[in-house]
């Protein structure tokens, strides 16, 4: 908005303006409704695939005596589908 306080008034009408490293144009409304939304979205696939990757490999342990858990130089990977063997494909 433009103008003294109390008095404050919106710009509107305003093109998009160009998005790059050297543009000095305005950015409207729209184009940062389509900024956000394009960030919201890679939140929500980030987040999900946090929660796959969370479960995919788990360091073995070995329950002790005194009922402690140790970490085991295993790892286990499990897939989609935990009944199912994982392959792993050396790819180049």
């Amino acid at each position: 908005s433009v103008g003294d306080a109390g008095t404050e008034r919106t710009i509107t009408n305003v093109a998009a303006g160009r998005v790059s490293s050297g543009s000095t144009d305005a950015i409207n409304g729209s184009q940062l409704y389509a900024t956000n939304t394009a960030i919201e979205d890679l939140t929500k696939t980030i987040g999900g695939i946090g929660g796959t990757v969370q479960n995919t490999v788990q360091y073995d342990t070995v329950n002790n005596p005194d009922g402690s858990t140790t970490k085991t130089n295993k790892i286990t990977l499990q897939g989609g589908d935990p009944n199912a063997p994982v392959v792993i494909s050396n790819v180049g």
